[in-house]
This record gives C-alpha cells, structure tokens and sequence, in this order.
C-alpha cells in the first residue's frame, strides 16, 4: 500500500465482525486525536477496532443506512412504461395485418 497509495482507497471503510463484536473503522489524526473517516474517497491514517458487543448488528444496519442516505430510490412507473409501450405498437401497426391476430 506504501507504494501505490490511490490503492488505499480501495480498502474498506468498515469492517463488522458480529461475534465476538467488534467494528474496524478508518481512522483520520488530527492534532493528536483520533476521529472517524465517514465516506470513501478521505484520506486516512490508520485503522482502529472498537468493541461493540451484541451493539454490532444494530451499528451496522445503521450504519449502512447512514451511508445509503443520499441515494433515492423508487420504483419505475409502469403505467408510463405500459402507455409508452402500447402507443409505440400501435403506431407501428400492431397486429401485422397480414397475419392472423388469433389462432384458428
């Protein structure tokens, strides 16, 4: 990792271990204390295991929701789709005419 730095970004943020309960996080010093890197991309210093006992699973979830908070997600609207869909056969002539539209 010395000699090639970028590569640092690579390494995890955190590392949760549910038994026997501990937290590895990235750890930034600033004068002389230590403080958690949130967010990929920071610079880091080191890391530092913190011990979180059955706190572990609960730390992570909201961790991970802490770190998913930016992103906005939703279902696509198929109503939309199905109206975008249905038009575009219909002006491309959906059913061919000169094939049957059902079995006989």
């Amino acid at each position: 990792m010395r000699e090639t730095p970028a590569d640092r970004q690579l390494l995890p943020d955190f590392v949760f271990v549910a038994r026997p309960g501990y937290v590895i996080t990235r750890i930034a010093e600033h004068d002389g204390k230590d403080h958690p890197v949130l967010g990929g991309g920071r610079d880091f210093d080191k890391y530092l295991w913190t011990a979180t006992g059955d706190d572990t699973l609960p730390l992570f979830y909201f961790t991970v929701n802490v770190c998913l908070a930016h992103l906005r997600l939703r279902a696509p609207n198929f109503a939309q789709l199905w109206d975008r869909l249905f038009r575009q056969l219909v002006l491309n002539g959906w059913p061919p005419r000169n094939q049957p539209t059902s079995p006989q």
